[in-house]
């Protein structure tokens, strides 16, 4: 499935993003943290529309579990950049028939 809207983060979009525009940067990461105050080390997350993963990785960090999913995500490359023991993505499409199974 390809969507023209959905742009792909990397690390050298990351770049140019931040410092293009480091305002906005700044926003999205206060965003992860307002989120993170809420959980306890007991949670399971799931982050539908992970997107790049940062968010999944991020709140990995504060909950036992988390689950990352997303239509467009590119797993391989996620996996190799932003992994940690207790997160796991899984690319899926939320509005259609559910994976066979989701251990989290």
């Amino acid at each position: 499935m390809e969507d023209k809207n959905y742009i792909q983060i990397n690390q050298q979009s990351l770049d140019y993003r931040f410092k293009n525009n480091p305002l906005k940067s700044f926003i999205q990461l206060a965003r992860f943290k307002f989120v993170a105050k809420m959980l306890s080390p007991e949670d399971h997350v799931l982050d539908l529309g992970c997107g790049n993963g940062f968010s999944s990785y991020f709140f990995a960090g504060y909950a036992k579990k988390v689950l990352g999913v997303d239509i467009h995500i590119d797993l391989s490359e996620i996996d190799l950049r932003l992994s940690k023991d207790n997160l796991n993505y899984l690319k899926a499409d939320i509005l259609g028939p559910p994976p066979r199974v989701i251990r989290i």
